[in-house]
């Protein structure tokens, strides 16, 4: 399976799946969900750079 259909996979599980509950909760610090963003960024970007 291609590295950035596993990618596009985990980006579907951690923002649109009942996930979201766990990072949006009130109990975590603001910046979380940019984390996560920034995380996802980061792992394609290595994917894209590995694959040229």
């Amino acid at each position: 399976m291609d590295k950035i259909v596993i990618l596009f996979l985990f980006g579907t599980l951690m923002f649109a799946s009942p996930w979201v509950h766990w990072w949006a909760s009130g109990m975590l610090p603001w910046y979380t969900p940019y984390l996560l963003w920034a995380l996802l960024i980061v792992l394609i970007a290595l994917v894209q750079r590995r694959d040229v």
